[in-house]
């Protein structure tokens, strides 16, 4: 490994940045991580992954402080840019496989890996329950901001996932489940089911948010209106959601992601949890 890093250090000091890797210098900030369908929290990305939430990426190497380290980790990298989608190969990892796919949408960048036991290349950006995948989205760490939300940027890259079904029963069907997005304060989760009604639940992530607040929980109707959902919410802990009505149009669906925009023209980006 010291070998490999001393090679790459001195080929990129001789030669430059490579075109190819350009995009992917710098400093990222965790914005979220997803692991077999499940979104991991705050604490765990801190006390598994990253210590300090960031990477640094400086030439073909990737520099992070692991959890419990007071020493940096760095893990050497090649791409193919020309590869779609886009492939990444790391030197050196433990938890994941090191045939990943990569993805930078203006200030994001998105990572997936397979699981340790999986050896082949992911082929999609999905990581829902059973594929073992580990999906990492990093925000760029600025002067004037290390924001954790990278969901615009990601619903900008329409070419992530297929085109929502045109069909509506098939749109409809494609949705029932639970689906799940993640904001700087709470992991927000809901179930759209094939009788007509939703619940949803949201669970606060910063430690005095939850100390003062319950999760927020509702449950009420949806409707499919020219692909757009329609729910309404008929019940909730929160007095003030009561008879509210909300709606997004999905813009883009695959098997275990989508990207939809509300009501206010804001895009998300969403998991499929099961």
């Amino acid at each position: 490994m010291i070998a490999i890093l001393a090679t790459l250090a001195f080929t990129f000091a001789m030669g430059g940045v490579p075109d190819d890797i350009k995009p992917l210098q710098g400093r990222w900030k965790v914005a979220a991580v997803f692991e077999d369908g499940q979104s991991m929290s705050e604490r765990d990305i801190a006390t598994q992954l990253f210590a300090d939430g960031t990477i640094l990426v400086e030439g073909p190497v990737i520099s992070f402080l692991p959890a419990g380290s007071f020493e940096p980790k760095k893990l050497a990298f090649t791409v193919d840019a020309r590869a779609e989608p886009k492939s990444i190969d790391l030197v050196g990892t433990v938890r994941a496989g090191s045939k990943g796919i990569y993805l930078v949408a203006g200030e994001s960048l998105m990572v997936c890996l397979p699981g340790a036991a999986d050896k082949e290349r992911p082929g999609d950006f999905g990581a829902g329950k059973g594929t073992g995948r580990l999906l990492l989205v990093f925000k760029r760490a600025t002067d004037n901001t290390l924001a954790s939300n990278a969901q615009s940027e990601l619903a900008r890259s329409v070419t992530l996932l297929p085109a929502a079904p045109k069909g509506k029963e098939d749109l409809r069907h494609s949705l029932i489940g639970t689906w799940g997005h993640q904001t700087d304060d709470a992991v927000y989760y809901y179930t759209l089911n094939a009788d007509g009604t939703f619940s949803s639940v949201t669970e606060w992530k910063k430690k005095l948010k939850r100390v003062f607040s319950d999760d927020v929980r509702a449950s009420g109707t949806w409707k499919l209106d020219n692909g757009v959902i329609i729910a309404t919410v008929t019940a909730s802990t929160e007095p003030n959601l009561r008879n509210q009505v909300f709606s997004w149009r999905v813009t883009n669906l695959g098997p275990t992601n989508l990207i939809a925009v509300d009501g206010q023209g804001r895009p998300r980006y969403e998991w499929r949890v099961r």
